[in-house]
């Protein structure tokens, strides 16, 4: 800080916030003259009077912080700028630092303002010195390589603890090396020298670290163009107090040409004294022998000694400075009696004036054949002016090295290696060494990888680019990270080459977490803010400042312009201004928050709507401020009306019970289940509604412990029994839900009736139970029928055979009928386990019903009377008309044996739709259009169990004798086979209506034409009979010969064939079984129509209908004869396949 008082300019438009400047200051014991300035103009007048600090606000009306910096910049660069501001972001605070500005304060932190204007004028005072140092130094560094340029000497320094090496430019001239592209170190240097002197080197390293203070040594160099120099080498040692090795300093200087001319001076020394005169150099020669020294001119005229005046050895060695001489004196005697081409040393050298003269010299030994050495010739240079300079380069750099320990900011330079090349103490803390421990190596071995990797990257970015760079850097040394605000430059020579970089870092790890958390706490309060489903605002001063997305959406805003800036009692409406005036009141003067209420807002558009407000007092920079949330309950409420909604339209039964089963709520399902009002049931113990077998049943659903604030299923999937408000019982699944309301249990229970599930259950067990009779019935009929084929066939044959003989007849006759019987018994199994083989045709059922309703008359007696009504608009079904006839029989029967005394049998037939509601209790029945035919009588009835039995095969409720159990389970079975279903409604002493239903078929389907009649004749055809079953082929065989047939068989598919192959008999008509052993009839029919096209094919099987399907039969173009058959079915029936076109 100067004495005298500093000179601020602040650039403030508010004079209280400059007056609060001022006080800051002066708090701080801050000496100051300060002149206040709002306006560009007269900012750049206050900069006419040359300033010391320049404080500034962050914008003003008329001006602002960006121009103020650029103006002082361009001005005065190196006087503080401190931006001192209320509102600055961090952004813009570190966007102004990088542009210049020396620092920044809060307003609201004016504590620090005294100690920073103190710290920027140190720091201006601590730069400028160290550019002028800077600038010195460069200069003595620019002379002390031109004159090595100039006596193509270049020096180097070896620093063997950290291995660092640095050459001068000279010493890349001399080795024909990049300066750019070449690290010095001592394996380039070995690497430079010729093979052969390599070693020679190496030795006189190792001596040097073995406890020499010094040696000169010539060598040869080989240069990248493959050029061959020599170089005369010495260096010097210098230790600490225990002798350890500290620093070497060296010289090279090229002497290739001086070994050119010792042979040329040996062969000619006139020659060589004229070249002595002719030099410019202060050239001596001294002859070992006579120890006679001559000097050339310019030896006279840097030392002011005539020619003759040092012409002895001794009086040269007088001239030495006496605490030189000793080390001087050794030197030349030890590269005389050593095998040394050369001998180099600095001292100090007494000029005639009474000054002691740095020089260097430097002397070549001549040696005769034997290695003796004869002579010495050498060169004296006066380096005093480049000690000196080297002495004021040294202070320079400890004033450097002073400034830069005296600073907590790390100061450092790097060589474009990256290797440090200088650095203060706060440098070498940050991470957590010496600086002796961080000389020579490079940011790899003192960062981590990736942050290393960043810092030399930047490094190489510096240098390439020539410019300097201001940014934050984050690193991590000995395990801890740290965040620096690092300035980077490019550290140049004397020449203007970059050779390295300067970095100054500044700490500022702390400072940015304390930013980094007042920014995320302001953003987290941001996003909370604008992603809230509420609407908020800010009102401060009467007016609202802030205003959320949520609060433009609720107001009917587009933009926050159309709010901000209104008074908050505008969005109300007016009928709460009073109350709201109230409530404002006392949050300011208590600070606390308002309680909620529910209040209207108007909208943009003049809609009011009802909200829930919440309101509480915040800070707001010394200002009364209100934080204010409203709710919109707009979609509460329509919720709340879709929830009742939706609750009104279940069909299952929903009610809420606290934890004791007291009812709370029922929806309209619960009423319309159960039969009560809700005013019935609310308050009603949910025990009324099923009320189980015990207290332990009852409490089951709500016996577990409670569990806070998790909504949890205690009971699902349970089957109960309900009652009903009448006294009814029925089934019911019950599933409970546990919840929690301020802090109680409460259950909401659903209960959904399952009647028709059971109903459906039910019908699914008594179709499993008919399936599996069917199975019985069709795996028998086969075998039932082959044998009824033989018998029937038989009889048939015996009675064409007896003539009048009455005994025989009546004999065969019985056989025939109770053969038919047999087979009327084995087409009623097939026909309840719906394995009959139908001919459905399209028909009308009132057709079906008129053809057979004169039999039906006959059938039921004179005492029950036949009423039929038939609907003329009915649809048409597809049925097999003779199977259908039997269902009209069979129920006309079992109605005639239900009145005993006579009664009414009414047939009716009807279209009818059959919707989702009517086919959801029964899975198997489809919507759609049905044709009903309804079988009625006013007989005795059934009870319920008789009821659920009726269709099932051998059941019967009449006596023995009566009946066979067959008569409904037949219906059944037709019934389902020709895709309808029947129901049945009955009660005891009110009759009995059968109700069946057979989907009807579309207008446009064209019905199946009826087969003309045949005449029952003989024919002469050629037939191929088929059948494994040797009786029944012996039938057939027997009723086609006997009409005049030729007749080939054959015992399966394969004799067939073999004949076939064998004979190649002539053939109209194949008559085969469809089931045989190893191919079936269908696949013989295929092999026989390969060599017969146009063969007929009659297919015979005992089996049902699903067998018979599976191998290929029982399409639209098949002929098919049902066993049992009779010979008279049989010719009917292979005639009219012949005649068939």
């Amino acid at each position: 800080m100067p004495d005298a008082p500093i000179r601020l300019v602040i650039v403030e438009d508010n004079p209280s916030d400059a007056k609060l400047l001022d006080h800051a200051l002066r708090r701080g014991g801050v000496e100051f003259r300060s002149v206040r300035v709002d306006s560009e103009a007269d900012y750049v007048a206050a900069l006419a009077d040359e300033p010391d600090v320049v404080l500034c606000d962050w914008q003003m009306p008329h001006f602002n912080s960006l121009r103020a910096l650029e103006l002082l910049r361009n001005r005065r660069p190196h006087t503080p700028f401190i931006l001192v501001s209320g509102s600055i972001g961090e952004e813009a605070a570190v966007h102004i630092i990088k542009l210049g500005a020396t620092d920044y304060l809060l307003k609201d932190r004016l504590g620090r303002l005294g100690p920073a204007v103190r710290q920027a004028l140190e720091q201006s005072a601590l730069r400028t010195a160290a550019q002028q140092s800077a600038e010195a130094l460069r200069r003595s560094e620019a002379a002390l390589a031109e004159a090595q340029r100039v006596a193509h000497l270049g020096s180097w320094v070896w620093d063997p603890p950290t291995g660092a090496v640095l050459w001068s430019d000279a010493i890349y001239e001399l080795f024909g090396l990049d300066r750019a592209t070449t690290r010095p170190s001592l394996e380039t240097f070995l690497s430079v020298l010729h093979p052969d002197d390599r070693p020679a080197a190496l030795a006189r390293v190792e001596t040097m670290l073995a406890g020499a203070d010094e040696f000169a040594n010539d060598f040869r160099i080989v240069r990248p163009d493959g050029a061959v120099l020599w170089i005369h080498s010495r260096a010097r040692a210098t230790r600490d107090p225990a002798g350890a090795l500290l620093r070497v300093d060296g010289i090279d200087q090229d002497i290739t040409d001086r070994k050119r001319t010792e042979a040329a001076l040996r062969a000619s020394e006139e020659r060589y004294r004229l070249a002595i005169r002719a030099t410019n150099d202060a050239v001596w020669d001294l002859d070992l022998l006579s120890e006679c020294v001559h000097q050339s001119d310019p030896f006279t005229a840097l030392f002011s000694y005539t020619p003759n005046t040092a012409s002895r050895l001794q009086s040269w060695i007088d001239r030495v400075h006496p605490e030189d001489r000793e080390r001087a004196w050794e030197g030349l005697q030890g590269a005389i009696g050593g095998a040394e081409s050369h001998w180099e040393c600095d001292y100090r050298f007494l000029r005639t004036d009474g000054v002691w003269a740095e020089v260097h010299d430097r002397g070549f030994i001549l040696r005769d054949e034997d290695g003796r050495a004869q002579r010495i010739v050498g060169a004296m240079q006066d380096v005093t002016d480049r000690k000196r300079a080297e002495a004021e380069l040294w202070k320079t750099a400890e004033l450097l090295r002073a400034v830069a320990n005296g600073t907590t900011d790390a100061v450092y330079v790097k060589d474009r290696n990256g290797k440090y090349l200088l650095l203060n103490a706060a440098a070498a803390g940050f991470v957590g060494k010496t600086v002796a421990e961080v000389l020579g190596r490079d940011d790899s071995g003192l960062f981590d990888p990736e942050g290393a990797r960043r810092a030399m990257a930047w490094d190489r970015r510096v240098m390439e680019s020539g410019c300097a760079e201001t940014d934050e850097e984050t690193l991590t040394a000995a395990g801890v990270s740290r965040t620096f605000l690092t300035t980077k430059a490019p550290y140049r020579d004397a020449n203007g080459t970059v050779t390295g970089v300067i970095g100054i870092s500044r700490d500022v790890t702390e400072w940015k977490r304390a930013a980094d958390a007042v920014r995320e706490s302001e953003e987290r309060y941001r996003r909370l803010v604008e992603v809230l489903p509420d609407a908020v605002f800010i009102n401060a001063g009467g007016r609202i400042v802030f205003c959320n997305p949520a609060c433009l959406r609720l107001l009917g805003a587009t933009d926050p312009a159309q709010v901000i800036g209104k008074d908050p009692l505008e969005l109300f409406h007016p009928d709460y201004h009073a109350a709201i005036r109230g409530r404002i009141g006392r949050m300011i003067e208590t600070r606390e928050s308002a309680p909620a209420l529910e209040e209207r807002v108007v909208r943009l558009d003049g809609r009011a709507v009802t909200v829930l407000v919440i309101a509480t007092p915040i800070p707001a920079r010394g200002a009364d401020a209100i934080l204010v949330v409203l709710t919109d309950l707009t979609e509460r409420e329509r919720s709340l009306e879709r929830l009742r909604s939706v609750m009104g339209s279940v069909s299952d039964a929903i009610l809420t019970t606290d934890g004791h089963g007291t009812v709370g709520s029922v929806n309209t399902g619960t009423q319309r289940v159960f039969g009560y009002t809700e005013a019935e049931l609310v308050g009603a113990s949910v025990w009324l509604l099923v009320p189980g077998s015990g207290p332990g049943e009852r409490d089951g659903p709500l016996a577990n412990g409670p569990r806070p604030g998790v909504p949890r299923l205690v009971g699902g999937g349970r089957e109960v029994v309900g009652r009903r408000k009448d006294g009814s019982t029925f089934p019911l699944e019950l599933t409970v839900t546990e919840f929690h309301l301020d802090g109680d249990r409460h259950f909401t229970w659903v209960l959904h009736d399952i009647t028709a599930r059971k109903q459906l259950e039910e019908q699914y067990r008594h179709a499993q139970k008919m399936e599996a009779v069917g199975q019985l019935a069709g795996g028998v009929a086969h075998d039932f029928n082959n044998l009824l084929t033989v018998i029937n066939g038989c009889s048939e044959m015996l009675l064409e055979d007896a003539g009048d003989g009455p005994s025989v007849r009546t004999r065969a006759g019985a056989i025939r009928e109770a053969g038919e019987r047999a087979a009327g018994l084995t087409s009623q199994l097939l026909a309840f386990s719906r394995r009959t083989v139908l001919e459905p045709r399209i028909v009308c059922p009132n057709v079906v019903v008129a053809e057979t309703g004169n039999l039906l008359a006959r059938l039921i007696g004179e005492d029950v009377r036949l009423v039929t009504a038939l609907d003329p608009r009915i649809g048409r079904v597809r049925v097999d008309p003779g199977q259908f006839g039997q269902v009209l029989m069979n129920l006309a029967v079992n109605a005639r044996d239900a009145m005993p005394t006579g009664g009414r049998l009414t047939i009716e037939t009807r279209d009818v739709v059959l919707d989702e509601a009517h086919t959801r209790v029964r899975s198997e029945v489809r919507p759609g259009r049905y044709a009903v035919i309804t079988v009625a009588d006013t007989g005795t009835g059934m009870t319920a169990e008789v009821k659920a039995r009726v269709f099932e095969p051998f059941f019967t409720t009449k006596g023995p004798g009566k009946g066979t159990g067959l008569g409904l389970a037949t219906v059944f079975g037709i019934v389902k086979q020709s895709s309808g279903h029947i129901e049945v409604d009955s009660a005891v002493g009110a009759g009995t209506t059968f109700r069946i239903f057979l989907p009807v078929i579309d207008e446009g389907t064209v019905p199946v034409p009826t087969a003309k009649p045949v005449r029952v004749c003989g024919g002469t055809e050629t037939v191929l009979l088929v059948e494994d079953q040797a009786e029944v082929r012996r039938v057939a065989l027997i009723a086609l010969q006997a009409r005049g047939y030729h007749v080939t068989e054959a015992v399966d598919a394969q004799d067939a064939l073999r004949l076939v192959e064998r004979d190649r008999p002539r053939l109209d008509i194949l008559v085969t079984d469809v089931v045989m052993p190893g191919m079936s009839g269908r696949e013989l029919a295929e092999a026989i129509r390969g060599r017969y096209p146009l063969i007929k094919v009659l297919y015979m099987s005992g089996f049902t209908e699903d067998t018979v399907v599976r191998h290929g039969v029982l399409q639209a173009d098949t002929a098919f004869l049902h066993k049992p058959f009779t010979p008279y079915s049989l010719t009917k029936k292979v005639r009219e396949v012949l005649d068939h076109a």
